[in-house]
């Protein structure tokens, strides 16, 4: 028999009809187990067995599979109540009434225990039993006859129903020839009001656990969360981490506060409400669907992410679920639609790698439904199947449109750029007004002007081709005052002028901004830099963002994504380098690698605007004991706030680490690396690997070649302290630095060096170079490490 079941234990609930009837996300079979007790007590009972000190209900599917019937899992769960209970019960008289203690959870559901009230405590009332059993943990009762007794229950009841949790019923309970009958009570008309303010009192309790979990991400880590996407991918860092580093302790208070804030940024990005099931906290939304990002968290740090079963997995199923807000060009078309069947409805949208504009056959919810072009229908596909005669658009996404009455005439236009109206019949195209049409061509003075209220920069990091190629992009509010952006694009030049280039031929709202940037808020303060991280398209595109100022001001600015160029400087020609057995030819790039680097840099960048001197300090390592002032690598201990604040982050590779590193240990000590700030790298750290190993072969070797011979005497002498030397042509054609540099045990995961490729933060003021503190490393760049597969 499975312990689970064997150790089940009877418990009181209230009954389900607020939640049975409620959408879940919680699949049937993992709900909560419950029936009816059957005993007139008009509530339900559960079961729970005790793990680590947790109460965990039985759910459906464990009973489905048990072996168990109804009958024995009832026998066995009242066993085991009264074997929990008698360790520690306790009565306590208190006036006319008495009360019963055990241990915390489980006095109500004593009431299930018959023997209890008919043999062991029926001297205490001759005429029978009235019980109270306002809350889960509260259980109180007087002789049946006693006005002054009852009184007393009703009282506590409506004290308890004022002030605790886990509240049950306001009714009394009389016990009669061995069975209970149900007594309301007048305090039962305020339940509606005390249930409101017992939700009023859980939805402060888990902000307030919610603001814990951004106190000790700002104390210890020196990390600012914010109740967003960003937030829950930290999150989501730190239980990875703490799942990985196979913590032991008790995890009860990382659930609770890490699910209170999971849960804060589903309620502020969907809307919804704590709420209960069972023992679970959860958010209820306005459809009356649940999501229990406590149980998501425990779940992952007791297994892990299993792909996007996670926390940030759960936020983003959540936010795909509830799509954003229909904008009021959006509302009208479905207003419009609802109301006029007899009206004729297109939408603009891509099909078949073409624009063009096509009539809405239906709208279901979210979902507009179109018509194919006529001339499409009928056609195969490659594998001979016919060309579907409709297909669906999301609604929310729809940005251009026009609407026409029975009679043929306009009713309505939106988002109507020159490349739309081109493709428009001419009997509509003509009652469109020319300053309602977008303009798609801008001259270059219109969109790159001076910059008076915001600034744009990019972080480059390259991947297989220039279309691969990610980027960290970094708005930056340069102005006194707070601004917005309404729109933005991107352009590509051709006749002396710049295109509009989206599919659609028409400009992002500010809605897609905000999410792209994962904003809060659609205003962005004075000093202010915002980023995100995407692709931007080949060289020579244009980006723009136009907005406004709080003080009515409009703006537009822009940024051309650059081109590759290529390092200068002397090389040596490509026969000689081939001739040094040392050279290190190129490797094939690995994307993933790039975009770590990427998601790494924008980790970085939306932190530093909240790191101050004490932040930087808590980040900051000490000098060790043994360093003197004298020694060169003091250096990197003094620059350790310029690198956090302003350095830019490049991949490095480990040539060659003091012994002590590769074991626990409690001091910091020396190291040599090489890196590059050359954008090559940026996907291909496993060459920079292969340059390392090259240079370590040299070691204690004596080239012909005198440049050889310089890298050889370097790596040789361990107490070398040179920072940022250029490797010499011969070893690699690229623009590739070597430094010795101070291993901050602080910063890596588990103090211990385990890897040979890992970050680093460079600046052009200081030859000094430090590695990224692990607080600010995706998870899978933490996966790698702990696994071993920055060794390449």
């Amino acid at each position: 028999m499975n312990s689970i079941y064997h150790d089940a234990i009877a418990c009181i609930k209230l009954p389900a009809n607020g939640d049975t009837g409620a959408a879940s996300n919680i699949p049937e079979d993992q709900q909560i187990y419950q029936h009816a007790s059957g005993a007139g007590l008009g509530l339900d009972i559960v079961y729970v067995h005790i793990e680590d000190g947790q109460h965990i209900h039985l759910k459906k599917y464990d009973v489905q599979h048990a072996g168990y019937t109804a009958r024995d899992l009832y026998r066995t769960g009242l066993q085991n109540l009264w074997k929990k209970s008698v360790t520690h019960l306790k009565m306590h008289k208190n006036g006319p009434i008495r009360s019963i203690t055990t241990d915390g959870h489980l006095e109500a559901s004593l009431l299930l225990i018959g023997e209890l009230w008919d043999k062991r405590l029926a001297s205490l009332a001759e005429n029978g039993f009235i019980v109270a059993i306002p809350s889960r943990n509260t259980l109180a009762f007087c002789d049946c006859k006693s006005e002054e007794g009852i009184q007393a229950l009703k009282d506590l009841i409506r004290r308890t129903h004022e002030n605790a949790e886990h509240l049950l019923t306001t009714s009394l309970y009389q016990r009669q020839d061995g069975k209970w009958a149900e007594i309301k009570t007048d305090i039962s008309v305020t339940k509606a009001e005390t249930l409101e303010q017992a939700h009023a009192r859980l939805h402060e309790g888990m902000l307030a656990n919610a603001e814990v979990l951004r106190n000790i991400a700002r104390e210890h880590f020196q990390i600012e969360l914010d109740y967003d996407i960003g937030g829950v991918r930290w999150v989501n860092h730190f239980l990875e981490n703490t799942y990985k580093n196979g913590s032991t302790q008790d995890h009860k208070n990382i659930i609770l506060f890490a699910g209170a804030f999971v849960g804060q940024c589903i309620v502020r990005s969907i809307g919804g409400n704590w709420d209960w099931h069972g023992d679970d906290y959860v958010i209820r939304t306005g459809d009356g669907k649940l999501f229990s990002p406590c149980s998501k968290v425990a779940k992952q740090l007791a297994c892990g992410q299993d792909g996007e079963d996670s926390v940030l997995g759960l936020y983003k199923v959540i936010k795909d679920m509830y799509p954003p807000v229909l904008s009021k060009a959006q509302r009208l078309l479905q207003t419009l639609y609802k109301r006029h069947a007899d009206y004729e409805f297109h939408i603009a949208s891509v099909l078949d790698q073409r624009l063009q504009w096509l009539r809405v056959t239906g709208m279901d919810g979210n979902l507009v439904h179109v018509q194919r072009p006529t001339e499409e229908l009928g056609e195969n596909d490659e594998d001979g199947a016919a060309t579907p005669a409709s297909t669906c658009f999301y609604l929310h996404q729809m940005r251009s449109y026009y609407v026409r009455s029975s009679n043929g005439s306009l009713v309505h236009a939106e988002g109507i750029s020159e490349s739309l109206a081109s493709l428009l019949p001419d009997d509509v195209r003509k009652h469109i007004a020319a300053d309602k049409i977008i303009r798609t061509m801008y001259h270059d003075a219109e969109l790159r002007q001076e910059q008076s209220f915001a600034t744009i920069r990019l972080q480059k990091y390259q991947g297989d081709s220039d279309t691969d190629d990610v980027y960290v992009i970094g708005l930056k509010n340069i102005s006194n005052e707070k601004i917005r952006v309404q729109q933005f694009a991107h352009f590509h030049f051709e006749a002396d002028q710049w295109l509009l280039a989206t599919s659609l031929q028409t400009y992002y709202p500010s809605s897609e901004f905000v999410d792209w940037f994962e904003l809060s808020s659609t205003w962005i303060k004075p000093g202010q830099e915002v980023t995100a991280i995407g692709r931007l398209g080949p060289p020579h595109t244009l980006w723009a963002f136009m907005g406004e100022a709080e003080n009515g001001a409009s703006f537009t600015t822009s940024l051309v994504v650059p081109a590759v160029t290529v390092p200068a400087g002397k090389r040596q020609s490509d026969a000689k380098r081939q001739r040094c057995q040392y050279y290190t030819p190129g490797r094939p790039a690995d994307t993933e690698m790039s975009r770590i680097l990427a998601e790494l840099q924008l980790n970085l960048s939306r932190n530093r605007s909240g790191m101050d001197a004490e932040i930087l300090d808590r980040i900051a390592a000490d000098k060790p004991d043994w360093m003197e002032h004298d020694e060169p690598l003091l250096e990197t201990i003094l620059e350790q706030r310029r690198l956090m604040k302003e350095g830019h982050i490049v991949w490095a590779a480990l040539v060659q680490a003091n012994s002590l590193l590769f074991k626990e240990g409690e001091h910091d000590h020396p190291a040599m690396l090489v890196y590059s700030d050359d954008t090559h790298f940026d996907s291909r750290p496993q060459e920079l690997r292969a340059i390392a190993d090259q240079i370590y072969q040299l070691k204690r070797t004596e080239p012909e070649d005198h440049e050889e011979r310089l890298v050889a005497a370097r790596v040789t002498n361990e107490m070398d302290r040179s920072m940022g030397w250029q490797l010499p042509d011969l070893l690699t054609d690229k623009n590739v630095r070597s430094a010795a540099f101070m291993v901050f045990r602080k910063h890596i995961p588990n103090g211990i060096l385990q890897a040979a490729v890992f970050p680093v933060l460079v600046h052009p003021a200081t030859a000094a170079v430090m590695i990224v503190p692990v607080a600010f490393w995706p998870v899978s760049l933490t996966t790698m490490w702990r696994q071993g597969k920055l060794t390449f």
